[in-house]
């Protein structure tokens, strides 16, 4: 499977990659970025100004940790295809 899997990754990257864009442009046009104000959106709704306060000062700390979380995901992937890769080798 070196072409094929190769192929099927790269398609999956590409369709991931294109609604992350997506999602992304919807966030910054809405100015939306915790969760709390995503499903505020998605329920017609919007915060008020205090809750917007406070949601914003969470901001700075949340994406350390996603970049943090994130890091960490790719690291258990890689080692779960590694062993997936050396179990059918």
């Amino acid at each position: 499977m070196k072409w094929g899997g190769m192929c099927i990754y790269l398609l999956l990257f590409a369709i991931t990659m294109y609604f992350v864009i997506r999602i992304e442009k919807y966030k910054k046009k809405y100015d939306i970025q915790t969760y709390k104000e995503i499903i505020a959106f998605t329920e017609g709704k919007s915060l008020n100004e205090i809750d917007k306060t406070k949601e914003e000062a969470k901001r700075p700390y949340q994406k350390g940790l996603l970049a943090s979380g994130s890091a960490f995901l790719i690291v258990v992937i890689a080692i779960v295809i590694t062993e997936i890769i050396k179990y059918f080798s």
